[in-house]
């Protein structure tokens, strides 16, 4: 006895459209589902965790191991000294005044020195009209 296979029938198993159209439908739903659940998750964190006590959060410090809290080596104290330099960093506030202070300072200079022979020629006037003693004639 022999056996054959027989012919599928017509439209089975084919579809008009592209099957990676579909993947890629899959695929970027997904991606938006994770964006979303991280989203909400950070969210979530931001309002809870003002509302956590101390006392909760010092036994989670004290569960942790110490490699979390102490660097044993010098990878880990390099690292250490490096963030410690990030903290000790101005603010983004004192930052901004200082670069607007480097901006602004020479306008204010330039407008010193346009300044400066005017006010020396009125204090001039002023000398000669005090040495003579009376007010200024008009021309």
């Amino acid at each position: 006895m022999k056996f054959e296979n027989r012919a599928p029938a017509e439209g089975i198993n084919s579809s008009p459209e592209n099957p990676l159209i579909e993947l890629g439908w899959l695929l970027a739903g997904s991606l938006g589902v994770i964006i979303a659940l991280v989203i909400v998750t950070s969210l979530a964190a931001q309002w809870i965790a003002p509302r956590i006590p101390y006392r909760y959060e010092a036994k989670l410090a004290a569960t942790l191991p110490p490699f979390a809290t102490a660097p044993d080596n010098e990878a880990g104290r390099r690292v250490q000294a490096e963030l410690q330099e990030l903290a000790d960093l101005p603010s983004i506030e004192v930052l901004r005044s200082k670069l607007l202070g480097l901006l602004q300072a020479p306008a204010t200079t330039l407008v010193r020195l346009l300044n400066t022979p005017g006010g020396q020629l009125a204090r001039v006037l002023q000398a000669h009209v005090d040495k003579q003693g009376g007010e200024p004639k008009a021309a």
